[in-house]
Protein backbone atom coordinates (compact mmCIF):
# COMPACT_ATOMS: atom_id res chain seq x y z
CA UNK A 1 0.00 0.00 0.00
CA UNK A 2 2.83 2.36 0.91
CA UNK A 3 4.63 1.66 -2.35
CA UNK A 4 1.51 2.33 -4.35
CA UNK A 5 0.95 5.64 -2.53
CA UNK A 6 4.55 6.67 -3.25
CA UNK A 7 4.14 5.68 -6.91
CA UNK A 8 1.01 7.83 -7.16
CA UNK A 9 2.78 10.76 -5.52
CA UNK A 10 5.72 10.34 -7.86
CA UNK A 11 3.41 10.31 -10.88
CA UNK A 12 1.62 13.46 -9.72
CA UNK A 13 4.87 15.31 -9.10
CA UNK A 14 6.24 14.24 -12.48
CA UNK A 15 3.10 15.43 -14.23
CA UNK A 16 3.20 18.70 -12.27
CA UNK A 17 6.79 19.24 -13.42
CA UNK A 18 5.83 18.59 -17.03
CA UNK A 19 2.88 21.00 -16.86
CA UNK A 20 5.03 23.73 -15.30
CA UNK A 21 7.71 23.20 -17.94
CA UNK A 22 5.14 23.48 -20.74
CA UNK A 23 3.96 26.79 -19.25
CA UNK A 24 7.51 28.13 -19.03
CA UNK A 25 7.51 28.00 -15.22
CA UNK A 26 10.96 26.43 -15.05
CA UNK A 27 11.68 27.14 -11.37
CA UNK A 28 8.45 25.43 -10.33
CA UNK A 29 9.22 22.53 -12.66
CA UNK A 30 12.68 22.18 -11.10
CA UNK A 31 11.10 22.02 -7.65
CA UNK A 32 8.72 19.27 -8.78
CA UNK A 33 11.47 17.20 -10.44
CA UNK A 34 13.68 17.69 -7.38
CA UNK A 35 10.96 16.20 -5.18
CA UNK A 36 10.74 13.30 -7.59
CA UNK A 37 14.48 12.74 -7.24
CA UNK A 38 14.19 12.76 -3.44
CA UNK A 39 11.54 10.03 -3.66
CA UNK A 40 13.17 8.01 -6.45
CA UNK A 41 16.41 9.20 -8.13
CA UNK A 42 15.65 8.07 -11.68
CA UNK A 43 17.56 9.25 -14.77
CA UNK A 44 14.44 10.77 -16.37
CA UNK A 45 13.99 13.21 -13.48
CA UNK A 46 17.60 14.39 -13.71
CA UNK A 47 17.22 14.79 -17.49
CA UNK A 48 14.01 16.79 -17.11
CA UNK A 49 15.61 18.99 -14.48
CA UNK A 50 18.61 19.53 -16.77
CA UNK A 51 16.27 20.69 -19.54
CA UNK A 52 14.81 23.28 -17.17
CA UNK A 53 18.30 24.48 -16.29
CA UNK A 54 19.13 24.80 -19.98
CA UNK A 55 16.10 27.03 -20.44
CA UNK A 56 17.32 29.18 -17.54
CA UNK A 57 20.87 29.17 -19.00
CA UNK A 58 22.22 27.57 -15.83
CA UNK A 59 24.87 25.64 -17.72
CA UNK A 60 26.80 24.19 -14.79
CA UNK A 61 23.67 22.90 -13.06
CA UNK A 62 22.36 21.44 -16.32
CA UNK A 63 25.65 19.62 -16.96
CA UNK A 64 25.67 18.24 -13.40
CA UNK A 65 22.16 16.85 -13.82
CA UNK A 66 23.11 15.20 -17.12
CA UNK A 67 26.18 13.65 -15.53
CA UNK A 68 24.01 12.29 -12.70
CA UNK A 69 21.58 10.79 -15.21
CA UNK A 70 24.37 9.18 -17.21
CA UNK A 71 25.84 7.74 -14.01
CA UNK A 72 22.54 5.99 -13.31
CA UNK A 73 21.89 4.76 -16.83
CA UNK A 74 22.75 1.28 -18.00
CA UNK A 75 24.08 0.84 -21.53
CA UNK A 76 20.72 -0.46 -22.74
CA UNK A 77 18.79 2.75 -22.02
CA UNK A 78 19.54 4.26 -25.42
CA UNK A 79 16.86 6.98 -25.66
CA UNK A 80 17.49 8.41 -22.22
CA UNK A 81 21.24 8.21 -22.79
CA UNK A 82 20.88 10.06 -26.10
CA UNK A 83 18.86 12.82 -24.45
CA UNK A 84 21.28 13.09 -21.51
CA UNK A 85 24.29 13.34 -23.86
CA UNK A 86 22.44 15.86 -26.04
CA UNK A 87 21.55 18.11 -23.10
CA UNK A 88 25.09 17.74 -21.76
CA UNK A 89 26.43 18.89 -25.12
CA UNK A 90 24.12 21.91 -25.09
CA UNK A 91 25.27 22.80 -21.58
CA UNK A 92 28.91 22.58 -22.67
CA UNK A 93 28.14 24.86 -25.63
CA UNK A 94 26.70 27.35 -23.15
CA UNK A 95 29.96 27.12 -21.18
CA UNK A 96 31.99 27.59 -24.38
CA UNK A 97 33.66 24.24 -23.64
CA UNK A 98 33.80 23.21 -27.28
CA UNK A 99 35.80 20.01 -26.85
CA UNK A 100 33.46 18.60 -24.21
CA UNK A 101 30.43 19.72 -26.23
CA UNK A 102 31.68 17.94 -29.35
CA UNK A 103 32.40 14.77 -27.35
CA UNK A 104 28.92 14.65 -25.80
CA UNK A 105 27.09 15.54 -29.01
CA UNK A 106 29.16 13.10 -31.09
CA UNK A 107 28.20 10.36 -28.64
CA UNK A 108 24.52 11.30 -28.91
CA UNK A 109 24.78 11.49 -32.71
CA UNK A 110 26.37 8.03 -32.88
CA UNK A 111 23.67 6.56 -30.61
CA UNK A 112 21.00 7.88 -32.99
CA UNK A 113 22.18 5.29 -35.50
CA UNK A 114 21.07 2.56 -33.09
CA UNK A 115 17.87 4.19 -31.84
CA UNK A 116 15.43 6.44 -33.70
CA UNK A 117 14.60 9.69 -31.89
CA UNK A 118 12.56 12.66 -33.07
CA UNK A 119 15.27 15.19 -32.18
CA UNK A 120 18.12 13.58 -34.15
CA UNK A 121 18.33 16.57 -36.50
CA UNK A 122 18.59 18.90 -33.48
CA UNK A 123 21.53 16.87 -32.19
CA UNK A 124 23.27 17.12 -35.54
CA UNK A 125 22.67 20.87 -35.73
CA UNK A 126 24.08 21.33 -32.21
CA UNK A 127 27.13 19.22 -33.12
CA UNK A 128 27.79 21.27 -36.23
CA UNK A 129 27.43 24.47 -34.19
CA UNK A 130 29.96 23.23 -31.61
CA UNK A 131 32.41 22.23 -34.32
CA UNK A 132 32.14 25.64 -35.99
CA UNK A 133 32.55 27.47 -32.69
CA UNK A 134 35.65 25.36 -31.96
CA UNK A 135 37.07 26.25 -35.37
CA UNK A 136 36.37 29.95 -34.75
CA UNK A 137 38.14 29.78 -31.38
CA UNK A 138 41.18 28.09 -32.92
CA UNK A 139 41.21 30.61 -35.75
CA UNK A 140 41.12 33.51 -33.30
CA UNK A 141 44.01 32.02 -31.31
CA UNK A 142 45.98 31.56 -34.52
CA UNK A 143 45.37 35.18 -35.52
CA UNK A 144 46.62 36.39 -32.13
CA UNK A 145 49.80 34.34 -32.55
CA UNK A 146 50.27 35.66 -36.10
CA UNK A 147 49.85 39.27 -34.94
CA UNK A 148 52.46 38.69 -32.24
CA UNK A 149 54.84 37.36 -34.87
CA UNK A 150 54.08 40.39 -37.05
CA UNK A 151 54.98 42.70 -34.16
CA UNK A 152 58.29 40.90 -33.67
CA UNK A 153 59.08 41.27 -37.37
CA UNK A 154 58.25 44.98 -37.21
CA UNK A 155 60.65 45.37 -34.30
CA UNK A 156 63.33 43.61 -36.30
CA UNK A 157 62.64 45.92 -39.26
CA UNK A 158 63.18 48.97 -37.08
CA UNK A 159 66.52 47.68 -35.85
CA UNK A 160 69.77 47.42 -37.79
CA UNK A 161 70.06 44.26 -39.87
CA UNK A 162 72.96 43.16 -42.07
CA UNK A 163 72.11 43.24 -45.77
CA UNK A 164 72.37 39.46 -46.09
CA UNK A 165 69.58 39.08 -43.46
CA UNK A 166 67.05 41.46 -45.00
CA UNK A 167 65.76 39.00 -47.67
CA UNK A 168 64.86 36.57 -44.87
CA UNK A 169 62.96 39.34 -43.08
CA UNK A 170 60.95 40.09 -46.24
CA UNK A 171 60.20 36.38 -46.66
CA UNK A 172 58.98 36.28 -43.06
CA UNK A 173 56.67 39.23 -43.60
CA UNK A 174 55.25 37.71 -46.78
CA UNK A 175 54.62 34.44 -44.96
CA UNK A 176 52.85 36.23 -42.09
CA UNK A 177 50.66 38.11 -44.57
CA UNK A 178 49.66 34.85 -46.27
CA UNK A 179 48.81 33.28 -42.90
CA UNK A 180 46.68 36.28 -41.91
CA UNK A 181 44.72 36.12 -45.16
CA UNK A 182 44.20 32.36 -44.83
CA UNK A 183 42.96 32.55 -41.23
CA UNK A 184 40.82 35.63 -41.69
CA UNK A 185 39.04 34.56 -44.88
CA UNK A 186 38.49 30.88 -45.75
CA UNK A 187 39.46 30.58 -49.38
CA UNK A 188 37.36 27.57 -50.34
CA UNK A 189 33.72 27.84 -51.32
CA UNK A 190 30.93 25.32 -50.86
CA UNK A 191 30.74 23.14 -54.00
CA UNK A 192 27.54 23.58 -56.00
CA UNK A 193 26.67 19.87 -55.81
CA UNK A 194 26.39 20.17 -52.00
CA UNK A 195 23.97 23.11 -52.20
CA UNK A 196 20.18 22.90 -52.18
CA UNK A 197 18.61 24.09 -55.43
CA UNK A 198 15.96 26.00 -53.46
CA UNK A 199 17.85 27.91 -50.75
CA UNK A 200 21.40 27.54 -52.14
CA UNK A 201 22.71 26.63 -48.68
CA UNK A 202 24.52 23.40 -47.89
CA UNK A 203 22.15 20.41 -47.68
CA UNK A 204 22.04 18.97 -44.17
CA UNK A 205 19.34 16.41 -45.03
CA UNK A 206 19.65 15.75 -48.78
CA UNK A 207 16.81 13.85 -50.47
CA UNK A 208 16.45 12.88 -54.11
CA UNK A 209 13.29 13.12 -56.22
CA UNK A 210 12.14 10.70 -58.95
CA UNK A 211 13.60 13.21 -61.43
CA UNK A 212 17.04 12.61 -59.94
CA UNK A 213 17.41 16.10 -58.41
CA UNK A 214 18.58 16.52 -54.82
CA UNK A 215 17.25 19.11 -52.37
CA UNK A 216 17.44 19.73 -48.64
CA UNK A 217 14.48 17.92 -47.07
CA UNK A 218 13.35 20.89 -44.98
CA UNK A 219 13.35 23.30 -47.94
CA UNK A 220 11.58 20.88 -50.26
CA UNK A 221 8.97 20.00 -47.63
CA UNK A 222 8.20 23.70 -47.10
CA UNK A 223 7.86 24.14 -50.87
CA UNK A 224 5.50 21.18 -51.24
CA UNK A 225 3.35 22.08 -48.22
CA UNK A 226 2.94 25.64 -49.52
CA UNK A 227 1.34 24.30 -52.71
CA UNK A 228 -1.23 22.27 -50.78
CA UNK A 229 -2.05 18.54 -50.64
CA UNK A 230 -1.85 16.85 -54.01
CA UNK A 231 -0.52 19.95 -55.79
CA UNK A 232 3.19 19.52 -55.09
CA UNK A 233 5.68 19.79 -57.94
CA UNK A 234 9.41 19.41 -58.39
CA UNK A 235 10.77 23.00 -58.11
CA UNK A 236 12.99 22.60 -61.18
CA UNK A 237 11.15 20.25 -63.54
CA UNK A 238 7.60 21.19 -62.50
CA UNK A 239 6.55 17.53 -62.48
CA UNK A 240 4.08 16.30 -59.82
CA UNK A 241 5.82 15.40 -56.58
CA UNK A 242 4.71 14.19 -53.15
CA UNK A 243 6.65 13.87 -49.87
CA UNK A 244 6.24 10.10 -49.97
CA UNK A 245 8.32 9.95 -53.16
CA UNK A 246 11.43 11.46 -51.58
CA UNK A 247 14.37 9.15 -50.92
CA UNK A 248 17.29 10.02 -48.62
CA UNK A 249 20.45 10.67 -50.64
CA UNK A 250 22.87 8.88 -48.31
CA UNK A 251 25.88 9.21 -50.58
CA UNK A 252 25.40 12.98 -50.75
CA UNK A 253 24.81 13.17 -47.00
CA UNK A 254 28.12 11.35 -46.41
CA UNK A 255 29.83 13.84 -48.73
CA UNK A 256 28.30 16.74 -46.79
CA UNK A 257 29.40 15.19 -43.47
CA UNK A 258 32.97 14.83 -44.71
CA UNK A 259 33.02 18.36 -46.12
CA UNK A 260 31.77 19.85 -42.83
CA UNK A 261 34.21 17.80 -40.75
CA UNK A 262 37.10 19.20 -42.75
CA UNK A 263 35.65 22.74 -43.04
CA UNK A 264 33.54 23.60 -39.96
CA UNK A 265 33.33 27.24 -41.09
CA UNK A 266 30.95 26.16 -43.87
CA UNK A 267 28.10 25.46 -41.47
CA UNK A 268 25.75 28.42 -41.23
CA UNK A 269 24.84 28.23 -37.53
CA UNK A 270 21.15 28.82 -36.98
CA UNK A 271 20.87 30.61 -33.67
CA UNK A 272 17.61 30.86 -31.78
Amino acid sequence: EGQRAMADQLHELHQLGNVCFAKGKYTAAIDAYSECICLSPRPVFYINRANCQLKREKWEEAAANCESALGLLASGHSRERIKAQYFLGKARIGQANWGAAIHALSTAHALCKEETVLFASDIRAALLTAEKRAWEARSEENLVAIHMLQEQLDIMSASFLPEDRKPFLRMGKDAVQMLMEREGQPSQKIPDHLKCQICYDIMLEPVITPCGISYDRGCLQTHLEARGPGNGTDPITGRPLQLEQLVPNRALRDAVELFLQERPWAYDCMED
